[in-house]
């Protein structure tokens, strides 16, 4: 009897003994799955908090581009603006050059006007000096006078040629100058609208 008592107590401490092991492996488990849960909620909160900024980025991604779209409608509106003083500018820019050129004729004409007239004037001055040396008594005089009205046509001749090679030299220099303008603005054309 004493000995199946033994039996019995060696089996229960036994049993005890594997349960507490049992018990010992079941905490370390449930410590295990605890450390795993929390590793899991910390990646859980670290997921929400990227998702949130990823949300955040999205929106303010979404300003941006509603911004870009108002600017560049700004810019297209800019650009159409500018291209249009532009042509205005060209216009206003040949309008200019076309009466300089206008201004340059005019004052050719009037220079040979005032050519012919100063001609006009010197052989009147000639006459009159012959008519007027009829009378005289010294043929010196006479000479000398014309000679005077001589010298007074050259004069008067070489001052209409050299209006007339200024006012030459003048429209060949306004023509250069908006033939270098016109090249300007067709190489600024291809450089905007390639």
């Amino acid at each position: 009897m004493f000995a199946e008592l033994q039996v019995a107590h060696r089996t229960l401490l036994e049993l005890y003994e594997e349960s507490q092991r049992d018990a010992a492996r079941q905490l370390e488990e449930r410590q295990a799955w605890r450390r795993e849960l929390d590793l899991l909620a910390q990646d859980k909160a670290a997921m929400a908090a990227l998702l949130g900024e990823s949300k955040a980025q999205l929106r303010f991604a979404g300003c941006l581009e509603h911004e870009n779209k108002a600017l560049a409608h700004d810019v297209a509106a800019k650009q159409k603006q500018i291209q249009e003083l532009t042509g205005h500018c060209v216009l206003s820019e040949r309008m200019l050059k076309r009466l300089e050129l206008v201004v340059v004729h005019e004052r050719r004409e009037r220079a040979r006007e005032l050519e012919k007239h100063r001609l006009h004037t010197a052989e009147l001055a000639m006459q009159l000096a012959e008519v007027q040396t009829r009378g005289a008594t010294g043929v010196n005089e006479c000479v000398q006078a014309r000679e005077d009205c001589l010298r007074l046509r050259d004069a008067e001749r070489r001052a209409a040629h050299l209006q007339r090679q200024l006012a030459a030299q003048e429209e060949r220099w306004q023509q250069v100058k908006l033939g270098d303008f016109e090249a300007a603005l067709r190489r600024m054309s291809d450089s905007t609208n390639p």
